[in-house]
């Protein structure tokens, strides 16, 4: 196929390794270096993985078999998966929180049964291709992306409960201890934190903590 310029236009996985240099290039991948961990036997299958995670600007190590110690945290993990190996990959890879990429050395029904129970991101089958692989690291990294945002607003949720609930104790022992209405013990409460230069929960647990000695 030829470009309007009289150019051939790539196509394939020509187009998907220009996408990625260009990614690279203007900034909309991350400029630190990336670490890619291949667990993989040596084989022409390694090579090719290897070639291409590089191509894809990934910093690659190759190991095999399975490294003894966990891989380094928020890297790329692409590991061959087979029956004899499938339990203590699972093992290995057990709290990591970084992409994982499978490899299926036997691709039989049995095996990708049990697939699911390592958490993999996506799986690969031979022969890889340079565009599926780049297809699978990008939506892999988007859904963890999105599994962050996801837990860092439940963490920032929670957080805000248990202010709130601190508040509340302090209002209520307040309420109790000068027979004041809630929104009174509030306004005290506000007004004291206020006056010690220090946020309401800082000073609502306070409150609490010397409720505890009377």
């Amino acid at each position: 196929m030829m470009s309007s310029a009289g150019n051939p236009r790539p196509t394939g996985a020509e187009a998907a390794l220009s996408f990625g240099r260009d990614a690279v290039n203007d900034g909309r991948q991350t400029a630190r270096p990336r670490d890619a961990l291949l667990v993989h036997p040596d084989d022409a299958d390694a090579a090719v993985l290897a070639a291409q995670l590089r191509r894809l600007g990934w910093r690659v190590s190759l190991a095999w078999p399975l490294p003894h110690k966990a891989p380094v945290p928020e890297s790329l993990v692409v590991v061959a998966i087979a029956d004899d190996n499938i339990a203590e990959v699972g093992r290995w890879l057990a709290g990591h929180d970084g992409v994982v990429l499978g490899v299926l050395l036997d691709q039989h029904t049995r095996l990708v049964e049990r697939i699911g129970e390592l958490g993999l991101a996506g799986v690969l089958a031979r022969p890889i291709r340079l565009a599926t692989l780049q297809a699978q690291v990008q939506i892999a990294q988007a859904q963890l992306a999105w599994i962050r945002r996801l837990q860092g607003k439940a963490s920032h949720l929670e957080v805000q409960l248990r202010a709130r609930r601190t508040i509340e104790h302090a209002t209520r022992i307040l309420m109790v201890a000068r027979d004041l209405g809630s929104e009174q013990a509030y306004e005290a409460l506000r007004s004291r934190a206020m006056a010690e230069r220090c946020a309401i929960t800082e000073m609502a647990s306070r409150i609490i903590d010397q409720a505890r000695d009377w």
